[in-house]
């Protein structure tokens, strides 16, 4: 399997195959949602059959790194695939549960 990876400060790493495992480190923010959006872009949910979003190397995510992993989750509900998001470190996780999001998407809880 082949993996790539977005070069900046914020990452994008895609393990594709029928589960994908989607990896993202650094700030996930307004103006690093471009680089999110571009490599979800190259990966065909159709041909996936689970997708493991990775948040536990993110140092910050706002509102429109929310806003992405809520669009990530609409899609996949929409496609009939399975979504597993493991969570980021505390900060990031504030973001969820301050908003109520963090009952609502399937976040892994082991």
């Amino acid at each position: 399997m082949r993996t790539r990876c977005e070069p900046t400060d914020f990452a994008v790493c895609i393990t594709p195959g029928s589960d994908t495992l989607i990896g993202v480190s650094g700030e996930f923010d307004l103006a690093t949602v471009p680089l999110f959006e571009a490599a979800l872009q190259k990966l065909e949910l159709l041909s996936v059959r689970c997708v493991v979003l990775d948040l536990a190397r993110l140092t910050f995510m706002d509102a429109a790194g929310l806003h992405t992993v809520l669009d990530l989750h609409a899609a996949c509900l929409r496609l009939s695939k399975a979504l597993t998001i493991v969570p980021g470190p505390r900060n990031v996780q504030r973001v969820f549960e301050l908003t109520g999001f963090d009952r609502l998407l399937p976040f892994s809880r082991s």
